[in-house]
């Protein structure tokens, strides 16, 4: 029988540890990745392959097309805007305080959130330990992260107010 042509693209190997044997593409031809990317950009809405359209009909492809970049904006706009907010930060507390009516030892906690406006679950863990309550997120100017303190009428610390940024604070509800 005769002898059959390989054109195999698996790399030998020499004496050297170089690759040789592999096909290679000439840098001085086209790249068909920029070829298909010319040719698409070049290519007129709505024409065929070798005709030009009209500059109405030009017109008429932009506007579709600035009209659905403009819905699909919108529509990303008007979820992110109702979505609900999630978020998690530490919380450090230098003197012991109570949250919900459960006392916490000054130290370091994590404070989770989720919900909108009134409607804000807040979960103050260390460890296994946990403590949920309900908050009403309110959007103002804070200057700094922190929590607002209030003394109750036992004497006890109160976590009344988390500053979460300079624009958003979590109010707890009373308990």
């Amino acid at each position: 029988m005769g002898e059959v042509a390989s054109t195999s693209t698996v790399p030998r190997r020499s004496a050297q540890g170089k690759a040789q044997g592999r096909r290679s593409r000439s840098l001085d031809g086209p790249d068909p990745f920029t070829n298909f990317v010319e040719t698409f950009l070049s290519t007129k809405p709505f024409s065929l392959p070798g005709e030009t359209p009209s500059l109405e009909e030009e017109y008429k492809g932009m506007k579709k097309s600035v009209v659905a970049i403009m819905g699909v904006a919108a529509l990303w706009a008007s979820s992110s805007a109702f979505a609900a907010t999630k978020g998690q930060t530490d919380l450090q507390l230098l003197q012991p305080a109570r949250i919900a009516g459960q006392e916490l030892k000054a130290g370091q906690y994590r404070l989770s959130w989720e919900g909108e406006g009134q409607d804000v679950a807040v979960t103050v863990g260390k460890g296994k330990s946990r403590i949920e309550t309900r908050a009403t997120l309110v959007e103002r100017t804070n200057g700094e992260r922190g929590v607002v303190l209030k003394r109750n009428d036992d004497g006890a610390l109160q976590v009344t107010e988390i500053r979460l940024d300079k624009n958003r604070s979590l109010v707890l509800a009373e308990s």
